[in-house]
């Protein structure tokens, strides 16, 4: 049963990379993809920390870290938005800034 968590959690961290890799085209898909891995990595740590019967307060703290991460990333992304006009990638250039 472990081993099938385990391959599960795997399976769920190789499409969050395929996600991130083939739509990469707008930044709301970009942070979609990045805001998966961070819930399968907390899902990793969090039966990680199960097994071995660890408090799991630590996992509490990535998550906190994770909704700042998610909020700075969401701010960055309007903040594009409305200096560019759309949140495709192609449509900007970093020698603007």
């Amino acid at each position: 049963m472990l081993m099938f968590i385990w391959s599960y959690i795997l399976i769920l961290l190789v499409m969050t990379l395929m996600i991130f890799i083939k739509f990469n085209k707008h930044i709301l898909l970009i942070l979609m993809s990045l805001e998966f891995f961070v819930v399968a990595m907390f899902y990793v740590w969090f039966m990680y920390f199960s097994v071995l019967d660890v408090n799991q307060f630590i996992s509490l703290y990535y998550l906190i870290f994770s909704v700042n991460e998610s909020v700075l990333g969401l701010t960055i992304m309007i903040v594009i938005m409305r200096s560019e006009g759309s949140d495709y990638i192609s449509s900007f250039s970093l020698f603007k800034w």
